[in-house]
């Protein structure tokens, strides 16, 4: 019993660790340029956080940033955009 459970303590510390690793961001998306979607698919620059714009609330995408990599839009800042 005792090897049993201390084979599933390690099997549970493996997974988390490897679980946080996985979920972190491979860069940090907040000293890229930003865009918000005007209409869907067409994405333009957000301009400055704190001077041009900000992101009101905790929920929906309030700005993007285009992956180096992919050139695919990703989620950036949290939120609802608002100009200021």
């Amino acid at each position: 019993m005792k090897k049993m459970k201390l084979v599933l303590l390690t099997v549970a510390i493996v997974t988390a660790v490897t679980g946080a690793f996985a979920a972190k961001k491979k860069f940090d998306c907040f000293n890229q340029t930003q865009y918000k979607v005007t209409t869907p698919g067409n994405y333009v620059e957000a301009g400055q956080f704190g001077v041009n714009y900000y992101c009101v609330g905790a929920i929906g995408t309030c700005t993007y940033i285009q992956n180096p990599v992919t050139g695919q839009y990703e989620a950036c800042r949290v939120g609802i955009w608002s100009t200021i």
